[in-house]
């Protein structure tokens, strides 16, 4: 028997376990629905997806880390350690093993980006080990970080065309939209509003860039289809339903400058977007509409009453009414941990566990608003934990990768560099937003897909340059 009647005979049998497998499986998915046990469903639903993308791990590994965004599973919130980490260190370590199998390219990095990296990497190690705090745990969490950044690199290495760029962005908004029939049905079952899913608060942030996503990669820059209408429809409705006004601000503030960058910087995109301004006036009347057709009209506007930004007039006994006024108490917190520690910080990640120290409010207060939680916006975050030093760092970091992505707009050559250079432009241009008013792109789930656009982004970039040089 010769080698390829060999492998046609063990793809019959793995095809037939797979087949059987998959028939055991459709009737457990049944019977977990019928006794309402529905995350046993929902995890029979995802094994034969599992299996199939571990057998092709060499082919999807980019989206079997995108999906595991979405499974907000902590395994160890002690040391921070979430499904999504643990995949992120797989990639890393697939990358270390697996350089000479021609699966990554050859892309060499920007050597700005390599001098600013290695100054940012500099900055975390220093505020771990170099503070009164330094410990053990300080440590781990400088290392996290670099676990966080390595992943950029993954990612970086792992694009070879405009179009894969192309693919790993679109699969994005898929997974959440995913990810939001899973919410909607838990609304429909458990009847409440400002449910989270699998994703839990991550979905907040993810539902805005995933929409903005869509809106310009599916609508403005590519024709349009019923998918993209539909699944532009879910993630509208959780980016309503999860009531994060920063979440909105954000999407809001980021359409806005998408369509007038567009506009500023290429003919091609002016062009297109002219054409599709009325669908995206008609796209918008229709999501107002389904705002007031299925009845979130009232939360919608309840959480725009400028009323609920009135500061420390609480009712029922409650001093606060909303997330703005229990950030102050934690900024003036993270203020005077600041002023002790200008230069290198507290260590990264390290403000949630020494707060405490430099509590100045009531303890009732510290303990109820502040004891635990992160300084809940992303720079002062870098500010408080790796001080001045390691904020500049970082807010140089972005700013390059900002301006890269700007300067792969002006020189796209095809209409998929293009469309992927807007879109990485946008993303890009809402984390800096985004960043002032919240703390989420400092650590897990939020972090990690950050740093993923990221690596697109300077992937894209060089591509870009690469693809110049060509036809210059």
């Amino acid at each position: 028997m010769n080698n390829t009647a060999i492998r046609n005979l063990i793809d019959s049998k793995i095809s037939g376990y797979y087949t059987g497998g998959l028939v055991v499986l459709s009737v457990g998915c049944v019977l977990s629905l019928i006794l309402e046990e529905y995350i046993l469903f929902l995890i029979l639903l995802l094994i034969p997806f599992l299996i199939y993308f571990t057998i092709r791990f060499q082919d999807y590994y980019v989206e079997i880390f995108v999906a595991s965004l979405f499974f907000a599973r902590t395994l160890y919130w002690p040391l921070r350690v979430q499904s999504s980490l643990v995949v992120a260190v797989i990639l890393i370590f697939f990358l270390l093993t697996s350089r000479k199998f021609g699966i990554f390219n050859e892309l060499k990095l920007p050597g700005k980006i390599k001098i600013i990296a290695t100054f940012l990497i500099f900055s975390v190690l220093i505020s771990g080990t170099m503070t009164l705090f330094s410990s053990a745990l300080s440590v781990y969490f400088s290392l996290l970080f670099i676990i966080f950044l390595s992943l950029s690199y993954v990612i970086f290495r792992s694009v070879k065309s405009f179009e894969e760029i192309n693919r790993y962005l679109n699969f994005f908004p898929v997974v959440c939209g995913i990810s939001g029939l899973v919410i909607i049905a838990q609304i429909i079952v458990t009847g409440k509003l400002r449910s989270l899913g699998l994703t839990s608060f991550a979905v907040m942030d993810f539902s805005a860039m995933a929409l903005l996503t869509v809106v310009f990669r599916n609508f403005l820059l590519s024709k349009i289809n019923r998918n993209s209408m539909f699944l532009a429809a879910v993630i509208f409705v959780i980016l309503i339903t999860t009531q994060s006004r920063f979440a909105w601000l954000g999407f809001l503030i980021t359409l806005i400058y998408g369509l007038v960058i567009s506009f500023i910087f290429s003919e091609d995109a002016r062009s297109i977007i002219k054409k599709r301004m009325p669908i995206l006036l008609i796209a918008s009347a229709i999501g107002i509409a389904l705002v007031f057709i299925i009845g979130l009209k009232g939360i919608f506007l309840d959480r725009l009453d400028v009323t609920n930004f009135t500061l420390f007039e609480g009712s029922n006994g409650q001093l606060t009414t909303n997330s703005l006024e229990s950030r102050v108490f934690i900024w003036v917190t993270a203020y005077n941990t600041f002023i002790h520690h200008p230069l290198i910080g507290v260590g990264y990640l390290m403000f949630s566990e020494i707060s405490e120290a430099y509590n100045l409010l009531p303890d009732f207060l510290f303990i109820v608003y502040v004891y635990g939680l992160d300084a809940h916006t992303t720079y002062l975050n870098f500010l408080v934990e790796t001080g001045i030093v390691g904020l500049t760092a970082f807010v140089s970091y972005v700013v390059i990768i900002f301006l890269m992505t700007l300067k792969s707009i002006k020189e796209s050559k095809s209409l998929v560099n293009l469309k992927v250079s807007i879109i990485l432009n946008m993303l890009v241009f809402f984390i800096m937003v985004h960043s002032v008013y919240s703390g989420a792109f400092t650590m897990g789930q939020n972090a990690l897909h950050m740093h993923f656009i990221f690596g697109l982004a300077i992937a894209n970039y060089v591509l870009t340059n690469e693809q110049s040089r060509k036809d210059a």
